[in-house]
């Protein structure tokens, strides 16, 4: 009977120092996951913010210089129509 009485306070001293283990192991991992989430959060808000401000500045770059634009794209435009003469020149599909 003393055995088993040893046994079962053995038992049950090792169950509560895994249980206590394991409530710490959930306790950092929930941690860790709301500060990834946090993180994760404020590089996307920063990110938009980014993305935003290189749209105003190319916003106010094409204001500012609208022949430039109209002239890059005209150019873009004849190397496009050149090189579709020339692959049906050539037979090229």
């Amino acid at each position: 009977m003393n055995r088993e009485k040893t046994f079962r306070n053995r038992f049950d001293m090792r169950l509560h120092r895994l249980q206590d283990a394991a409530e710490r192991f959930e306790t950092a991992l929930k941690e860790q996951t709301t500060t990834l989430a946090d993180q994760t959060r404020e590089g996307w808000k920063r990110g938009q913010r980014k993305v935003e401000d290189w749209e105003d500045q190319v916003e106010r770059s094409v204001k500012k210089n609208p022949l430039l634009f109209l002239g890059g794209a005209l150019g873009l435009i004849g190397l496009l129509i050149a090189k579709m003469l020339f692959d049906r020149r050539h037979g090229i599909k």
